[in-house]
């Protein structure tokens, strides 16, 4: 899939960020009923589920096949056996795919979490939904493009958004649905859960109750001055942090011990950076994460000491300008441990997380710079030599300390990730040399990133705050004797809205 969306498309596709921002912070809360009430088992509803897959699937379908010339680059196979037998059974012809970074990055993240949502609301559990998205696609990568080799990134990327985006996004759906929805509690959970809220305009609200957790949704504008290794500039950020535990125990008082259901710990995060800078519409750098839990257990005893573990899995994109270059960074954190420890007291209270994970990235070679010395396709070999970023396995650690005493708070975070190119499944690697002598396709790159946060914050009303802050990113990006380093830091103000 290599034909450019229009200008329009992006402008579009910000403007719905900046609506869903306005929407969350401006609609009237919903009101939360006190009874402690589990959801109702549903039945699977396969004719709606094959209907609005048909909904999602058809149109990028027909845009495909209507665009084919800018597909057939990838076109190397038939509907014939030795093309059948090189992808189900020799996998010869399943290789990572030399796409653009958006469209592995962020169209196919999101079009696993659309299916999964599709099925998760019409009955689905965390398990059958999982299935389904990476059912859906496959089945595009072997059938609508099956002239082309099956792409390894897009189903790893189409799965684990299908989970680490979908379930978040529709565990958030669900809190303002059920009693009597204003308006907008409907925009809202359209926003997150598209699907359900088609079914609510349709059917009505699902229940007649609204479920008793614990959240945190909360919104910032900030001004900051950042600072490279060259150059500096100045930047307005908008941000959003959610957060949800959806059990009705979790920080109250008392001792409890309990399992939470599939998705019940779940988080979103998203922000953008603006900056009078050669870049389109000034859009500095845009950061996603979310992240959920697979299983989980919460233990608490009479003192206020608690204890979150879980089974997790999470997704985190990043794309920043530097000085003079873009930074790349999108990460499927596939399966890991999450644990928060805590203790809370009528005075203060204080939350320390740690979470390991295994991940599959799509990463910027920070050692080849700007200018990545390689020839311009066509012909396409890698993702490195096409578009300077390459597939990788690597760790993630993410870190995250939280303390509040009367009006005062401190959020502090630190991510560390780290990815080895994977070797062997290129599109077509070849051993010819450019004149820097680096091959085409070069082999056994490595990355590095950390990055931290740190906010002060003064609750000057009940749901508002000034936050004092300081933010950074160290990069290091290596290739036999060649390594490279870079780093950035940013200090700033921000208005915080806590809802």
């Amino acid at each position: 899939m290599r034909h450019e969306p229009s200008g329009g498309v992006i402008a579009s596709a910000r403007l719905r960020i900046a609506v869903a921002i306005g929407v969350m912070v401006t609609a009237a809360p919903g009101r939360a009923d006190d009874t402690n009430r589990a959801d109702e088992p549903r039945s699977v509803n396969v004719p709606m589920i094959v209907l609005e897959e048909l909904g999602v699937f058809l149109p990028p379908t027909i845009w495909y096949w209507r665009t084919k010339e800018h597909q057939a680059v990838d076109f190397d196979l038939g509907w014939d056996w030795k093309s059948w037998k090189a992808k189900l059974l020799t996998f010869e012809k399943v290789k990572f795919d030399t796409n653009p970074f958006y469209i592995n990055a962020i169209r196919h993240p999101l079009k696993g979490a659309l299916d999964y949502q599709i099925a998760r609301t019409n009955g689905m559990g965390m398990l059958g939904s999982t299935v389904f998205a990476s059912l859906m696609g496959a089945a595009w990568e072997y059938i609508i493009e099956y002239r082309e080799a099956p792409s390894i990134n897009d189903m790893l990327l189409n799965l684990n958004g299908g989970i680490a985006i979908g379930e978040p996004l529709w565990q958030f759906g669900q809190l303002w649905r059920g009693g009597r929805p204003s308006l907008g509690d409907r925009v809202r959970t359209a926003l997150l859960s598209p699907f359900d809220a088609l079914h609510d305009g349709i059917r009505g609200p699902h229940r007649w109750w609204r479920p008793r957790l614990w959240r945190s949704l909360v919104f910032d504008a900030g001004l900051s001055s950042r600072h490279f290794d060259e150059g500096s500039r100045g930047e307005l950020s908008l941000g959003a942090d959610l957060e949800l535990v959806a059990h009705p125990d979790y920080a109250t008082s008392g001792a409890h011990h309990d399992a939470l259901r599939h998705g019940a710990w779940s988080r979103l995060k998203a922000r953008v950076w603006f900056a009078d800078a050669s870049t389109d519409h000034q859009i500095v750098a845009t950061v996603v994460h979310s992240r959920t839990s697979i299983s989980a257990r919460y233990r608490q005893d009479d003192a206020g000491n608690s204890t979150l573990v879980a089974l997790a899995t999470a997704f985190t994109y990043r794309k920043e300008r530097l000085s003079g270059e873009w930074d790349k960074l999108a990460i499927a954190h596939l399966l890991g441990m999450h644990l928060q420890l805590a203790r809370r007291t009528p005075s203060y209270a204080v939350r320390c997380e740690v979470g390991m994970y295994a991940d599959f990235a799509l990463v910027q070679a920070h050692v080849f710079g700007p200018v990545p010395p390689f020839p311009r396709p066509p012909p396409y070999h890698s993702a490195l030599q096409a578009n300077g970023y390459y597939d990788g396995g690597g760790l993630s650690v993410l870190t995250r300390l939280r303390a509040d005493a009367g009006a005062w708070s401190l959020d502090a975070e630190l991510a560390s990730h780290a990815s080895w190119q994977i070797n062997g499944k290129d599109r077509d690697p070849v051993a010819q040399r450019t004149e820097s002598t680096i091959p085409i396709t070069p082999q056994n790159a490595f990355d590095g990133r950390v990055f931290w946060h740190a906010g002060l914050l003064y609750r000057a009303g009940a749901q508002w705050g000034i936050t004092a802050f300081a933010e950074g990113g160290y990069r290091r990006g290596m290739w036999h004797e060649l390594d490279r380093r870079s780093s950035d830091v940013a200090a700033g103000l921000a208005l915080q809205l806590d809802l």
